[in-house]
């Protein structure tokens, strides 16, 4: 079963034994279904990005487009190897990669730690097998240096 958790590590799988390459990338909307701003670059100059992995990114997308100051959200998929990747590669864990949610934002308006709050306070590990790099935490973020000013 496609979604069946086990007890069972899964490991990053090599490029030998990834789920195939994919020629074109998926299609998707380029407007957020709520917000109608685009969810893909370029964004106005004056916001930031951040990408947040909390295991499944269906409900966690909906915990940062309600906070204010959160310009657009999308849900997608970060490290591995298979290229252009399908919802099924990521979730048989044949692809290496994680779900996430990428967050734009208007710093002026929310600070990187009220928008990292839904992260650190929705995050259930007890359902998952830790085992399981999928459903691993992560942040990535493109201002670390700025982000304390």
């Amino acid at each position: 079963m496609l979604f069946e958790l086990s007890n069972k590590l899964v490991e990053l799988p090599t490029k030998e034994n990834a789920a195939p390459d994919r020629p074109e990338p998926p299609k998707f909307r380029m407007q957020h279904f709520v917000s109608a701003n685009p969810i893909a670059e370029p964004f106005p100059e004056h916001l930031s990005k951040a990408i947040f992995g909390m295991g499944c990114f269906w409900g966690a997308e909906r915990l940062f487009w309600q906070l204010p100051g959160v310009y657009s959200t999308a849900a997608g998929y970060a490290g591995g190897i298979t290229v252009n990747p399908s919802y099924e590669d990521v979730c048989s864990g044949m692809s290496g990669h994680t779900e996430v949610v990428l967050v734009v934002f208007d710093r002026e308006q929310i600070n990187f730690e009220d928008l990292s709050n839904p992260h650190f306070t929705s995050f259930n590990f007890a359902p998952f097998s830790i085992k399981d790099f999928r459903f691993f935490t992560h942040i990535f973020c493109n201002l670390i240096v700025r982000i304390y000013k």
